[in-house]
């Protein structure tokens, strides 16, 4: 009889341990950057923005963002209105990488999480559902792009000082004559063009595995439960 109370009492704590668990998991999908500056590492919003991590995570997951370069930057200080770092669409020798069919924008149905500095999210073209492998970070706060609908699909957890250190570098025009990718184009030195030594790389970038903390505590109430049910016996 007391097995048989004590089998009923761990029932919902393990029940709980698997559901607590899963709902922490699906919220701690963490991508690193490793760039020719720093990593930077970054958390993604599962919750609230799966349509556009499953994208992210496929060009992460494929290696398409390995190679690529930071080929934009706008500032306030440059009187550019927003602060902010773009990357995920070119490799060093300006060619575009492999791009998967445009994704629904989650903004405009759910405008939060917002623009705001150190989130990461999707660059697009004036159409609303527009967006494929490029990114951008929020070096600071930006609402513009929020009334523009832009989607934010995570947030910078370390290494914000690399991608203020981009913000911050002097830019070229790398198309030359005309309107391109490349005319704000962040470089090392401004006097060395686009040689790839003064380019800003992102090297390689993966999916970061780590075991939410959350998970192991439910499981030490669950070792503690089993000898509180052995005492009593």
């Amino acid at each position: 009889m007391k097995n048989s109370n004590t089998f009923r009492f761990l029932i919902p704590l393990f029940l709980f341990a698997i559901c607590f668990s899963s709902k922490d998991a699906q919220g701690q999908s963490i991508v690193e950057f490793q760039t020719s500056l720093g990593d930077i590492e970054i958390q993604l919003f599962d919750n609230t923005r799966p349509i556009s991590v499953a994208n992210f995570l496929g060009y992460v997951n494929r290696g398409d963002y390995a190679g690529t370069i930071f080929h934009r930057t706008q500032s306030i200080a440059n009187g550019q209105g927003i602060d902010i770092v773009q990357g995920g669409g070119f490799l060093t020798d300006g060619s575009s990488i492999p791009r998967l069919a445009p994704i629904v924008n989650e903004a405009a149905s759910n405008p939060n999480p917002l623009n705001t500095t150190g989130t990461i999210a999707f660059a697009r073209t004036s159409v609303l559902d527009s967006a494929t492998s490029e990114f951008f970070f929020n070096a600071s706060d930006s609402p513009a792009l929020d009334a523009q609908i832009f989607t934010v699909f995570g947030e910078v957890t370390q290494g914000f000082d690399i991608v203020t250190q981009i913000l911050n570098l002097n830019t070229i025009d790398g198309d030359g004559p005309g309107a391109g990718p490349f005319d704000d184009l962040p470089v090392v030195d401004p006097n060395n063009g686009v040689a790839v030594s003064n380019l800003i790389v992102l090297e390689s970038a993966s999916v970061v595995s780590a075991i939410p903390e959350p998970t192991s505590a439910v499981v030490l109430a669950l070792i503690g439960a089993v000898g509180f049910t052995r005492r009593r016996r």
